[in-house]
C-alpha cells in the first residue's frame, strides 16, 4: 500500500513540474514575441536599416524597394546609391547597375571610402555585364586609389582573360612600386612564359627575375621550357628535375617534359627513379602509383608491378592492374577507352575552384598563382 501512495505521489509531482515548465516557456515566448514586434515596428520607422537586414537575408527584390526608398528621401545618401546599385546587380539588372555606379562618380562631395567603394563596385557591374576592358580601367582607377591584393589579381585575370598581354606588362609596371616583387613574380613569369620576345629578350627577363626567387617552381619550369626551345636538353632536362625535386607537388607538368626528353635520349630507364621518389614524398597520390606501376609492367617487372597496383583499392590503379592478364582484343579496347577516361586530368583552381582540362600557372578567373 506504501508502495502505492509513493507512486501516486511521484506522478502528480511529475505533471505539477510539467505545467510549471510550459507555464514558464509560455511566457518567456509571449515576451519574446512583444520583443520582436516592437524591434520591427523600430524598424519599419527606418527604410536603410530594413534594406540591410533584406540584403543580408539575400531578399533582393525587397531590399532594393526599401534602398530605393532612401535615396527618393535624400538623394544626398551615396551608401544608398552605392548599395541601390549593387542590388541591381544582384538582380541581374547589369545596364541599370552600372548607370547607378557610373552617376556618382561625378559627385564631389565624396568621402575617399566612397570613391574607392563606388569605383570597385563599377568595376564588378562591367565584369557582370560583360564590358571586361571597360572593367579593366574601372579597376586601375580602384587600384590608384587603394592597396588591394584581391583586386590586383582579378584585374590582371581581366587581361588574361582579354590576351591583352602587351596590357598587363604595363599594368605590371604601373604597380611595380606599390606590390612587392614577391607578389608580382608570378605575374612576370606569365609574361615571359606567353609573350612573344625572342630567346635572348627572355633569358635576361628571367634573369632579372631569379634575384627575386632563385628556386620558384614557375621560374624553374621556364628555365627548362627555355633551354629546351635553344635544344639544350640535358640542362633543359637538369631544370624540370630540380622543379620537382624543390616542389614535387608541381610533377604533373614537369614530368610529361622529364619522360619526352629521355626518351629521346634512349634514357627512358632514368624515369623510374624519379617516380620512386616522387611516390614516397607524395605517398597519397594515386597518378604516381599508377605510372610507377605501368612502367614495371611495361619492363616486365610483374611483381613490383602488382605490389604499386595493390597499394590502395582505388578504380584508377584497378584498372592498370587489369593490363596485367590476358584480355580479348574487343574488350581491350574497351578497357583503354575506359583507361583514358579515368586518368583525364581536371585541375582546380584551390582558390575560386574554377576547373580546367589543361593546367595553367594562373587562374583566369581569379588571377591567383595556383598553389600546390
Amino acid at each position: 500500500m506504501n508502495n502505492y501512495y509513493y507512486y501516486i505521489g511521484g506522478a502528480i509531482l511529475l505533471v505539477i513540474i510539467i505545467l510549471i515548465i510550459l507555464l514558464l516557456f509560455k511566457g518567456k515566448k509571449n515576451k519574446n514575441s512583444a520583443l520582436r514586434k516592437k524591434e520591427n515596428n523600430n524598424i519599419e520607422g527606418d527604410p536603410y536599416i530594413v534594406g540591410l537586414i533584406l540584403m543580408i537575408d539575400k531578399d533582393y527584390e525587397k531590399a532594393y524597394k526599401y534602398f530605393k526608398k532612401v535615396v527618393m528621401q535624400d538623394s544626398d545618401n551615396i551608401d544608398a546609391y552605392i548599395r541601390l546599385g549593387i542590388l541591381a546587380r544582384k538582380k541581374g539588372e547589369y545596364e541599370k547597375a552600372t548607370n547607378i555606379h557610373q552617376s556618382l562618380t561625378v559627385r564631389t562631395s565624396l568621402t575617399s571610402y566612397q570613391e574607392k567603394l563606388i569605383y570597385r563596385e563599377l568595376g564588378e557591374d562591367y565584369i557582370e555585364e560583360g564590358r571586361l576592358e571597360r572593367a579593366i580601367s574601372v579597376l586601375n582607377e580602384y587600384l590608384h586609389l587603394t592597396y588591394d591584393e584581391e583586386y590586383f589579381k582579378k584585374t590582371a585575370s581581366l587581361y588574361i582573360k582579354t590576351d591583352n598581354l602587351s596590357g598587363l606588362k604595363e599594368f605590371l609596371q604601373t604597380f611595380s612600386k606599390s606590390y612587392s616583387q614577391d607578389f608580382l613574380l608570378p605575374y612576370y613569369l606569365y609574361t615571359i612564359d606567353k609573350g612573344k620576345d625572342n630567346l635572348k629578350e627572355q633569358e635576361n627577363m628571367l634573369a632579372k627575375m631569379k634575384k627575386y626567387a632563385k628556386n620558384h617552381p614557375y621560374l624553374l619550369y621556364l628555365e627548362g621550357k627555355l633551354l629546351s626551345e635553344k635544344q639544350e636538353v640535358k640542362k633543359a632536362l637538369k631544370k624540370y628535375i630540380e622543379c620537382i625535386e624543390k616542389k614535387p607537388q608541381y610533377y604533373e607538368i614537369c614530368l610529361p617534359k622529364i619522360s619526352t626528353i629521355l626518351l629521346d635520349q634512349g634514357e627512358y630507364e632514368r624515369i623510374v627513379p624519379i617516380l620512386e621518389k616522387l611516390e614516397t614524398e607524395l605517398p597519397e597520390d594515386i597518378y604516381i602509383k599508377r605510372e610507377l606501376a605501368d612502367i614495371y609492367r611495361k619492363k616486365g617487372s610483374i611483381a613490383l608491378s602488382k605490389d604499386m597496383y595493390n597499394k590502395e583499392e582505388n578504380i584508377i590503379l584497378l584498372v592498370g592492374k587489369m593490363y596485367l592478364y590476358k584480355i580479348p582484343q574487343e574488350a581491350m579496347e574497351i578497357l583503354n577507352s575506359i583507361d583514358m577516361l579515368i586518368k583525364k586530368t581536371h585541375y582546380t583552381c584551390p582558390v575560386c575552384g574554377k576547373e580546367s582540362s589543361t593546367f595553367e600557372w594562373i587562374c583566369k578567373e581569379c588571377g591567383n598563382f595556383i598553389e600546390k
